[in-house]
């Protein structure tokens, strides 16, 4: 019985892992778009505007930097730590949430040109508002 209580934690906390290094990968995406700079900056800001919990971190004038942060939630770390203590000690360091959006746009300054903006984004919500940013500009 206590070996199979402590298979079944090595498994948690291996489990949790895994969970937390999926939660915080990233993304990068390139699009080639004949739009002008002011609707692709205008297309990232229709995307991230609608989003209350992102803040503006840089608007530059071919950059614009997006984070999103949160803490660890009280119930699940509380949960985890009456079961589980290693498991719930990890996921009260590292199981917030802190995900960048940035979106770069390479202007070659030619009339008519193609521009690349290049998104790069790191979590969950993160990719998948890259991903929104993407389908926007691919259509304009």
């Amino acid at each position: 019985m206590d070996k199979a209580l402590l298979y079944l934690a090595i498994a948690g906390i291996v489990g949790l892992l895994v969970w937390i290094a999926i939660q915080k990968r990233g993304i990068h995406i390139e699009v080639d778009t004949a739009s002008p700079p002011e609707h692709v900056r205008a297309a990232v800001l229709s995307v991230m505007g609608r989003k209350r919990s992102w803040t503006l971190v840089a608007d530059g004038g071919s950059t614009i930097s997006y984070q999103f942060k949160t803490k660890p939630n009280i119930l699940i770390a509380f949960i985890l730590l009456w079961f589980l203590l290693i498991p719930g000690i990890i996921y009260l360091v590292v199981g917030g949430q802190n995900e960048t959006l940035t979106a770069s746009i390479f202007d070659p300054g030619a009339s008519g040109a193609t521009r690349r903006v290049q998104i790069v984004a790191n979590g969950q919500v993160g990719r998948k508002l890259a991903r929104k940013i993407r389908s926007q500009l691919a259509v304009s």
